[in-house]
């Protein structure tokens, strides 16, 4: 588990060569993008919320992600969680999302 929340971090850093985490906080930060997750097939739990996240494209390798956190983000799209096949819980409020439509991706989700 690694917690960084709060840190002012700008971005993810080397955090993409932890393979074997299975949780990460990096809540409250200045995080706009995500890149650099996309080998954190071990991650189950994902927490973003209180950034400047823009995007979720990188997170559709995170196949055991279950639980993921997105809130107070500027999101305007979730497309890549539809590949997330294991995901239980998923919090987006406080983003830029559009409409109820933007949740079709998830339409395939137990």
């Amino acid at each position: 588990e690694v917690s960084l929340n709060n840190r002012g971090l700008i971005d993810l850093g080397s955090l993409g060569e932890a393979v074997n985490l299975r949780e990460a906080n990096v809540s409250f930060n200045r995080l706009s993008s995500l890149q650099g997750l996309a080998d954190l097939r071990c991650l189950h739990t994902l927490n973003v919320s209180h950034n400047a996240v823009t995007s979720l494209k990188g997170l559709s390798s995170l196949t055991s992600l279950t639980c993921l956190n997105a809130s107070y983000n500027k999101l305007a799209s979730i497309e890549p969680l539809g590949a997330l096949t294991s995901l239980r819980d998923l919090y987006l409020q406080h983003n830029a999302l559009p409409a109820p439509h933007v949740l079709s991706p998830l339409s395939s989700l137990p």
